[in-house]
C-alpha cells in the first residue's frame, strides 16, 4: 500500500536518449565495464540499428558503444527524477537573462502544477520557474547515484526487560551501497542515502528472529541490483519476495524449529522510504509541528487477527480467530481439538504428552511452522499466519520530515504513536539518548516484554533550505568526552574523563555566554574557546581563534556539516552539536 504522505509523483520527461543527452553509466558486468558504472556521459551518436548500441563519451575522454539498459538519464530525460530536495545543474536557456544562469546550481523547491515548471532556488540568484529539459540532477563526484541533501543519524537500544530471554534482534546498515560492494553487487543506480533498519520481534524463541535478521539484506540486496529506479511497485514487488523466499528458506531448513519472529524492516533510497512489516512490529514518522503539535503518522500495516480482512484469510486457510484476556489471536486448524485434549490430560493428572496449545497475536509473521503447515497433512502449506508482506512508500520531504522510528510491541503496547514520536524528539541529534529513553519509558510504564527501539534522525543539510554555496567558513568551539574516538585534550596535553552528558551540560553554558539572539558575542566566543576548547584550532592567533577555513560537506562529519550549512553568514548553532570527536558550539563566518 502506498502512503498518503507521498509528493507529486516525479516529472517523467521525453521519452528517447537524443544526442547530447546527459546520462550516467550503470549495470556493467564485466571488471572493465565496473570501473565505468556510476560515470556520467554524454551520448553522441544515435542507436545503431544493427547493434541497438548507443556511441557515448564517457566523462569527455571515454568512447563506448553500450546498450540503453545501461544508460540511466539524467535531467530531463526519460526516466530521471526531479522532486523537492534534490540538486540540480541550470543548462540550455536561450534568453539572454537565462544564459546569465546557464551553469548554475540550485536546488528544487516545488512544482507548478499550472505550468509543469519545477520551482527553483537557485544559488545566488533567487527563485526561477524552469523546464525538466532545462535541469540536470547532479550525481556525487564518485558517481555513486545521486545525492540529496539528507543525512541518517540513527542508533538503537534494546533491553530484556521482564521476560526471561531477549527474542528481539534488529540491524543497522548505514551504508548499503558498501555493503552490496562486498557482495560483489552494483547497486550505484540507487540514490544516497542508502540504508536498511529493521526490528524483528521473535517468539517462542530467537531462532527465526535470528536468521531473518542475518539475512534480510542479503536477499533483497542482488534484487536491487536489477532495478532502473526507485519505482514503487518494482520495490514493492522485491521487498514482498525477499519476506516470502525467507520465510521458506527457514522453514525448509530447520524443520525441528517451531518458533517465529515479526518483522519490520525500512529502506531509505534518496528521498524514498519503503517500509515492510509482518506481524505488529511498529514504524512511526515525524514530520515537523503544525500548530505547535507534532505530526506522527504510522507508516506500517498492524496485522491484528480480528481485522476483517485477516479474520476472512485465516478462516479460508482453516484457521480460527480466539479472544483470550481481550485480545485477539490466531489459532490453527486444529486449536480447538488440542485445547480439549491438553484440558482432558490436565484434569485426569496422568502426565503430560502435549505443551499447551498455542495461538499468536498476529496474523503474519515469519517461521511459527504450525501455522504454515496443514497438521494432517506435513508438506501442504496452508498459511493460516502469512508472510505476505505489507509494503508502505513515502516520498521524504526536505525540511518537513525529522524522524523515522522502528520498535517493537514491547513499546506500542504501552505508549501511544504520539508519545513515542514526542519522546523520541525530545534528543533531537542524539539517537542513541531518543532510543533509549523510549525503551526505558515503557519499561517504567510497566511493559512486560522485550523492549527494542530503532530512531533515525532525517537531518536536511548542507543542501537543504537555503539554496546557499557548497564551501563555507566555520569557526568553532568542541569538548570532548570519553567516549569518543579519542578521547584526549590536546590543547592542553591530558586524557579527557567526562561524561558525554557532562559535555552536553557546560556547552550549554557555552551557548548562554555567546548566544545573542542568533548573534554571536564575539567577545565571548574568542575567550570561551581559548579557556575551553580542546580542537587544535584553539591555538590559532587573534579572532581566528577556532578557525576551521573554508570547509565542503565532505571534509566533516555528516552531523558537522548539517548544522554548519544550516546557518547564515554570521549565526551561530542554538543547540550543541553532535559528533564522533564530541560536542560542538559552530559559528559561520564565511
Amino acid at each position: 500500500s502506498s502512503s498518503a504522505m507521498a509528493e507529486p509523483p516525479a516529472k517523467k520527461a521525453r521519452t528517447a536518449l537524443p544526442v547530447g543527452c546527459r546520462v550516467q553509466v550503470h549495470g556493467l558486468q564485466s571488471d572493465e565495464g565496473r570501473k565505468l558504472n556510476g560515470k556520467t556521459a554524454m551520448v553522441v551518436e544515435a542507436v545503431d540499428e544493427k547493434t541497438g548500441r548507443l556511441q557515448v563519451n564517457i566523462e569527455g575522454d571515454i568512447r563506448k558503444a553500450l546498450k540503453p539498459d545501461n544508460l540511466r538519464p539524467l535531467g530531463g530525460a526519460e526516466g530521471a527524477e526531479i522532486r523537492p530536495g534534490l540538486r540540480v545543474e541550470i543548462t540550455g536557456l536561450q534568453s539572454e537573462q537565462g544564459k546569465l544562469v546557464n551553469g548554475k546550481c540550485g536546488m528544487v523547491v516545488g512544482v507548478d502544477e499550472a505550468t509543469g515548471r519545477f520551482k527553483i532556488e537557485i544559488d545566488e540568484e533567487g527563485q526561477r520557474a524552469l523546464k525538466a529539459d532545462n535541469l540536470i540532477v547532479l550525481v556525487t563526484e564518485s558517481g555513486k547515484g545521486r545525492s540529496h541533501a539528507l543525512t541518517l543519524n540513527s542508533d538503537a537500544t534494546a533491553m530484556q526487560g521482564k521476560r526471561p530471554k531477549q527474542e528481539d534482534r534488529h540491524v543497522q546498515i548505514k551504508d548499503l551501497h558498501k555493503v552490496a560492494e562486498a557482495l560483489k553487487h552494483d547497486i550505484s543506480h540507487i540514490d544516497k542515502p542508502c540504508a536498511l533498519y529493521a526490528v524483528y520481534d521473535g517468539h517462542q524463541g530467537s531462532n527465526c528472529a535470528d536468521y531473518v535478521a542475518k539475512h534480510m539484506h542479503a536477499k533483497l540486496i542482488p534484487k536491487l541490483a536489477q532495478l532502473r529506479g526507485a519505482d514503487p511497485d518494482d520495490v514493492t514487488r522485491i521487498m514482498t519476495e525477499a519476506f516470502t523466499e525467507l520465510d521458506e528458506e527457514f522453514l525448509s531448513r530447520f524443520r525441528g524449529m517451531y518458533d517465529g519472529s515479526t518483522a519490520v524492516v525500512a529502506l531509505i533510497m534518496g528521498l524514498h522510504l519503503f517500509v515492510a512489516n509482518v506481524g505488529d512490529s511498529a514504524a512511526l514518522l515525524c514530520a515537523e509541528p503544525t500548530e505547535g503539535q507534532l505530526l506522527v503518522k504510522p507508516v506500517f500495516t498492524d496485522h491484528k487477527p480480528d481485522e476483517p480482512e485477516e479474520q476472512k484469510r485465516i478462516e479460508a486457510a482453516g484457521g480460527t480467530v480466539v479472544h483470550m484476556g481481550g485480545i485477539a489471536r490466531t489459532g490453527a486448524s486444529n486449536y480447538h481439538d488440542r485445547v480439549k485434549e491438553y484440558r482432558m490430560q490436565m484434569a485426569q493428572g496422568t502426565g503430560m504428552s502435549m505443551k499447551e496449545p498455542i495461538a499468536l497475536a498476529v496474523a503474519r509473521s515469519f517461521g511459527d511452522r504450525e501455522f504454515k503447515y496443514d497438521p494432517n497433512q506435513r508438506n501442504k502449506r496452508v498459511d493460516v499466519v502469512s508472510c505476505i508482506a505489507s509494503v508502505n512508500h513515502v516520498e521524504l520531504v526536505a525540511g518537513a520530515h525529522k524522524a523515522l522510528i522502528l520498535c517493537c510491541d514491547g513499546v506500542t503496547d504501552v505508549m501511544s504513536a504520539d508519545e513515542i514520536g514526542a519522546g523520541a524528539m525530545q534528543f533531537v541529534g542524539k539517537p542513541k539518548e531518543a532510543s533509549g529513553h523510549l525503551v526505558g519509558e515503557a519499561y517504567r510504564l510497566q511493559s512486560g516484554d522485550n523492549l527494542t527501539a530503532v530512531v533515525v534522525f532525517l537531518e536536511w543539510g548542507p543542501l537543504a533550505g537555503n539554496g546557499e554555496a557548497t564551501k563555507i567558513r566555520v569557526r568553532h568551539i568542541l569538548l570532548k568526552h570519553k567516549d569518543v574516538r579519542n578521547p584526549y585534550d590536546q590543547i592542553r596535553k591530558k586524557e579527557v574523563v567526562r561524561t558525554s552528558g557532562e559535555a552536553e551540560q557546560e556547552m550549554k553554558e557555552v551557548l548562554k555566554e555567546v548566544h545573542c539572539g542568533g548573534i554571536v558575542n564575539d567577545a565571548n566566543f574568542v575567550k570561551l574557546c581559548r579557556d575551553m576548547s580542546e580542537c587544535g584550532s584553539a591555538m590559532t592567533p587573534g579572532d581566528l581563534v577556532g578557525d576551521l577555513g573554508w570547509i565542503i560537506a565532505d571534509s566533516v562529519s555528516p552531523q558537522f556539516a548539517a548544522a554548519a550549512f544550516r546557518l547564515r553568514v554570521g549565526e551561530i548553532t542554538r543547540r550543541p552539536v553532535y559528533t564522533p570527536l564530541g560536542v560542538h558550539v559552530i559559528h559561520r563566518v564565511g
